[in-house]
């Protein structure tokens, strides 16, 4: 989580940099380069996420944490459960974590899973923090 601060921190600095120095000359920086910056921010956290979990789930250190497709409500979970994910599934499963939209066909499983997927959670509700006044100051500069 601290990675993803700093992150943030480093590129809104360098866009402020850019703005900035950009403004002083009369020509300010279209909304749209904030929006791009923004989008380019999440798709690093959900693309790092998605890498995290692709290799936690395919090369564990303890069977039953991963991310699982099946349901779980008849049999215990057991190994034959567990089946390879790709990384476009595990990027499914960071963008569904990551925008908070719930989890109808992968959930994750064990303690490890539980406390990163709680943390890209977090990451995603700090970084709206950030953008709403952001983009409001950008809108009212205007």
């Amino acid at each position: 989580m601290s990675i993803y601060l700093v992150l943030i921190v480093i590129l809104l600095s360098i866009n402020n940099q850019l703005s900035s120095g950009l403004t002083r000359g009369k020509v300010h920086i279209p909304i749209l380069k904030t929006i791009a910056i923004i989008t380019l921010i999440v798709l690093l956290i959900i693309s790092v996420n998605a890498f995290i979990y692709f290799i936690i789930h395919n090369y564990p250190s303890k069977r039953f944490n991963g991310i699982f497709g099946e349901n779980y409500l008849k049999d215990p979970i057991k190994q034959y459960y567990r089946g390879y994910k790709s990384f476009p599934d595990c990027m499914w499963f960071s963008a569904t974590t990551f925008f908070t939209v719930g989890y109808g066909d992968m959930h994750p499983v064990g303690n490890i899973m539980y406390l990163l997927t709680m943390l890209e959670m977090i990451s995603a509700y700090i970084l709206g923090v950030f953008i709403v006044p952001i983009l409001l100051i950008k809108v009212s500069c205007k």
